[in-house]
């Protein structure tokens, strides 16, 4: 990663860091844990093919997974 002068990253957002604030961060959900664990549960495939059908990552397939077992 290249090395970035302090005015840049004010620029890139590290404005509310350098003065003492915590900057927010709203993260909707955005992945439905429900129909991954049942199209996994009904197609039998693997993470892999779960992130490709779903585009999303292998830690959120697990993390859907999990939850799903969890309740």
């Amino acid at each position: 990663m290249p090395c970035l002068s302090a005015s840049l990253l004010l620029t890139l957002g590290g404005r509310a860091d350098s003065q003492g604030k915590k900057e927010e961060r709203v993260s909707e959900k955005v992945i439905d844990d429900e129909a991954v664990a049942q199209w996994r549960q009904e197609n039998s495939p693997s993470i892999k093919a779960a992130t490709d059908h779903f585009g999303i990552s292998p830690a959120s397939v697990k993390r859907a997974c999990r939850a799903i077992k969890e309740t």
